[in-house]
């Protein structure tokens, strides 16, 4: 252990998507789309399985 130490770096960082894409990027309006469509979807696989019975016995 002679000599100078070496120092690790870190592993790890604590960045999100959100401080790395500025505000005005076209990507946040193609994610609103996504959101809006995402719940459309939601509700109408909601409507499906609550009049389709589930196609496989509960164990």
């Amino acid at each position: 252990m002679r000599g100078t130490p070496d120092l690790q770096m870190t592993m790890l960082a604590t960045l999100s998507t959100e401080s790395l894409i500025p505000p005005d990027h076209p990507i946040r309006r193609i994610r609103i789309q996504l959101t809006a469509g995402q719940a459309r979807l939601r509700r109408r696989i909601a409507q499906q399985a609550s009049r389709n019975p589930p196609s496989a016995p509960e164990c």
